[in-house]
């Protein structure tokens, strides 16, 4: 028994040092104008091995371009036919297809707040909001011209509206509510606008294309541009942050990736495009964990593009061949390595340490959600047998405090855990009788 509760004693230590960093990164390649040449294809970053087409039963249709991982599920679009309807799918990590609704007109991009998926529909200026669990359509919103990117955020959903070739144009961002699914106002920008990001401080990032570039901080709460940065290179699309320096990454409008210091507006080029002629970098993402650059060259948009890997300094490491016209980098669900207060990550939630502690007969336990989900609490002891649940609910974005009455509980060492979508925490508790 002794043995057992060191062994339970240890694993809690090591969870709670350990150091995140991502397993699998998912690519989606629009393909060309026949059902079936796109593809869904899986990056294993830990076992280095890359699989051209997961998608499973039957294969994807017309032009997909949405791609999001929450909590342990994908969630695709394609856009179908122009003009028609597009569709969503829920698949798992392996790209099995759990289920899928076909709906909207050409949906583009999405996001997920509040069980909820925000779709962006460019030809009908809509955003469509579906229920998470059934895809039935909740409402839909007048957004702008031709809205493409979203973003959710706290209880704000922002989306781009951009142009229509030839016909009418937009500068500004949406902002809808999540709670009642309404838009609020417009964030306006440039032309165009291309990409959204977060930074470590909570603020909202615009990005608009053009040799003369921006882009844009935005406070989300009062929705005002705090500070416009103008970018040597000019801007195109893609925007990451680096979660531990907050410093941004994004293709440039030379077809290279730039890097923005947010805190001095100080901008340098960290990978140039080594032939234009051949190469065209169609997506990126940036894995702070690794500091690893990933890049999608669809060449001429007709023939098998390629994930092209690069280190820090920006030095070709790997090249992987994906479907045509590859466009999104979707990392998976970080798992943990090495040694670092697991405190010290990026998280949607954080859980903090019971107060009083020691205590005798109640605590208060503090956490926080940046964003909507199913929040759960369990209360272990030293074997690490589970003796009560304290929480177990979905919950808005907040902090909240739940108070642990240690009645009917023997005195001793106790652990307290929490899970929320992608997130668990482990603290321990001291009870004194």
């Amino acid at each position: 028994m002794k043995k057992a509760i060191l062994l339970f004693i240890l694993v809690l230590f090591c969870f709670s040092i350990a150091e995140a960093q991502y397993r699998k990164a998912y690519i989606l390649s629009e393909g060309g104008f026949s059902a079936g040449s796109s593809k869904l294809s899986l990056y294993n970053i830990t076992a280095n091995t890359f699989t051209l087409s997961i998608f499973s039963p039957g294969s994807l249709g017309l032009f997909p371009d949405g791609l999001v991982y929450n909590n342990g599920f994908l969630y695709l679009l394609e856009q179908g036919s122009y003009g028609g309807q597009g569709k969503i799918y829920k698949l798992d990590s392996n790209g099995t297809v759990l289920s899928s609704f076909s709906f909207g007109t050409n949906p583009y991009s999405l996001a997920i707040s509040n069980n909820k998926v925000y779709t962006t529909n460019g030809p009908s200026g809509k955003v469509i909001v579906l229920n998470l669990t059934n895809f039935s359509v909740v409402k839909e919103i007048n957004s702008g011209v031709y809205p493409q990117e979203i973003i959710a955020f706290r209880n704000y959903v922002f989306a781009c509206n951009t142009s229509i070739f030839g016909g009418n144009q937009d500068s500004t961002v949406s902002v809808i509510n999540v709670f009642n699914d309404s838009l609020i106002t417009k964030i306006n920008v440039m032309k165009d606008p291309s990409s959204l990001a977060i930074t470590n401080d909570s603020n909202l990032l615009i990005g608009c294309p053009g040799s003369g570039g921006k882009i844009y901080k935005v406070n989300p709460n009062t929705f005002s541009v705090i500070q416009t940065y103008t970018l040597s290179s000019g801007f195109d699309r893609d925007m990451s942050v680096d979660k531990f320096t907050g410093n941004v990454y994004y293709i440039n409008y030379n077809n290279g990736i730039s890097r923005l210091n947010l805190s001095n507006g100080q901008v340098n080029d960290i990978i140039n495009n080594s032939n234009p002629a051949g190469i065209y970098y169609y997506g990126y993402n940036y894995d702070y964990y690794a500091n690893k650059h990933y890049l999608l060259d669809a060449k001429n948009f007709t023939v098998s593009g390629s994930l092209n890997i690069f280190n820090s300094s920006g030095n070709l490491e790997q090249t992987f061949a994906t479907g045509i016209a590859p466009r999104r980098i979707v990392f998976g669900n970080p798992g943990t390595t090495s040694v670092q207060p697991i405190s010290e990550a990026i998280s949607d939630y954080s859980l903090e340490q019971n107060y009083p502690n020691p205590f005798n007969q109640s605590s208060v336990i503090n956490y926080k959600c940046q964003i909507s989900g199913f929040v759960k609490i369990v209360l272990f002891d030293l074997t690490g047998k589970e003796i009560k649940t304290l929480i177990n609910e979905y919950k808005q974005p907040g902090t909240y405090k739940v108070r642990f009455n240690a009645e009917g509980l023997s005195g001793g060492i106790y652990f307290y855990k929490m899970t929320a979508g992608d997130f668990s925490d482990v603290k321990k508790i001291i009870l004194l009788k």
